[in-house]
């Protein structure tokens, strides 16, 4: 997907869009050294509203985002032995959905521009889309 273009998604006859996307902040590394913090976000908004949800996975311990070694839209966390435990592909019109039914259960709307830490949701959603 190029930069700046939405993906539908319908949901009965409620329209929604949606666009995956990267940003970079600057922050320092574990040693205190200068250097990147990333982030991965999802924003959903339906048509006609002014609220928009953006789901935002940034990087850290145990959380891995796009950084070179990962495709756009990837976000894994990883167990307390660095093994993979929990990956989503925010492409997936099936993650789209999950997260947003997630946030919805969890009392979000579209009355104004909301941000949600996308980590709190992640297992929940990943029970909604079960094994892959």
């Amino acid at each position: 997907m190029g930069a700046g273009r939405s993906r539908r998604l319908l949901i009965g006859d409620e329209v929604y869009r949606w666009r995956v996307g990267h940003r970079h902040a600057r922050g320092t590394d574990e040693t205190g050294s200068p250097g990147y913090d990333c982030a991965e976000t999802l924003a959903i908004w339906r048509e006609g509203e002014r609220g928009k949800i953006r789901f935002v996975f940034e990087n850290g311990p145990g959380r891995l985002v796009p950084d070179g070694s990962l495709h756009s839209g990837a976000v894994l966390r990883l167990t307390g032995q660095g093994r993979p435990d929990t990956y989503l592909n925010l492409n997936r019109p099936g993650t789209v959905r999950a997260l947003l039914d997630e946030a919805l259960a969890c009392g979000a709307t579209f009355d104004a521009p909301v941000d949600l830490d996308g980590w709190n949701l992640i297992h929940l959603v990943a029970a909604r889309l079960g094994p892959t």
